[in-house]
């Protein structure tokens, strides 16, 4: 298993947002939990992830694995 990304991401208000176009900007918050219930993922939108994390503003422990 290949892992891109491992380490710690500095997070604001509890997000961190995985996006495949570098230079784009992610759907909002309803857009990307469209159809869900709950979660703690948003993947409501092509090529954006939306993660809920635990704390609101600080670092996370973050690792991508494909």
């Amino acid at each position: 298993m290949r892992r891109p990304v491992e380490g710690e991401v500095h997070v604001h208000y509890g997000q961190i947002y995985v996006e495949s176009d570098p230079d784009g900007y992610g759907d909002g918050l309803a857009e990307a939990f469209a159809g869900q219930s709950t979660g703690l993922c948003g993947a409501a939108s092509p090529g954006f992830l939306w993660l809920s994390t635990g704390l609101h503003t600080g670092d996370v422990g973050f690792t991508v694995e494909v």
